[in-house]
């Protein structure tokens, strides 16, 4: 499915946005991010319930541009199955935390997580390849080593 550009640029009193099937939303591409109804900021739903977190699904190895642009979440989690994510996927003033499991660093467009976030986690073991990736130089001083079994920072042994 595809939502042609500029489709939602107008809609600056839309508040919500609430999804059926979040699955089928990854399938949509979005012309330009005002073609997507997210991107003026407002917070998604899915089935009624509020989405703080975007889970991206393990079947899901490309994020598209735009996704979830201005979508009202705190958190995203991309699977080690992720190769790649979108210019603006996830840009939004309110993302905090990026959860990357994956060891290889996906290769990211411009922009895909804005300027707002303040925590990217990555495999503590691949902390230097994610630093030394291209695509991810402009979020390097943003990167934390984390321990994904423990489920916390990766804190080295003395």
């Amino acid at each position: 499915e595809r939502i042609g550009a500029g489709a939602f640029s107008n809609c600056t009193n839309l508040e919500t946005v609430n999804v059926r099937d979040l699955d089928a939303w990854y399938n949509i591409v979005f012309e330009n991010e005002s073609a997507n109804p997210l991107s003026n900021g407002v917070y998604l739903y899915h089935n009624g319930t509020l989405v703080s977190t975007i889970d991206v699904p393990e079947e899901v190895t490309s994020v598209q541009d735009s996704l979830f642009a201005g979508c009202f979440a705190d958190t995203v989690v991309l699977h080690a199955g992720v190769v790649s994510v979108g210019n603006n996927a996830f840009n939004s003033q309110t993302l905090n935390i990026v959860r990357c499991e994956g060891d290889v660093p996906a290769a990211l467009g411009e922009q895909c997580f804005g300027n707002g976030v303040s925590q990217i986690y990555v495999p503590y073991a691949s902390i230097e390849v994610y630093r030394g990736a291209e695509t991810w130089a402009a979020y390097v001083d943003k990167l934390v080593a984390y321990d994904f079994a423990a489920d916390k920072p990766y804190i080295p042994e003395e």
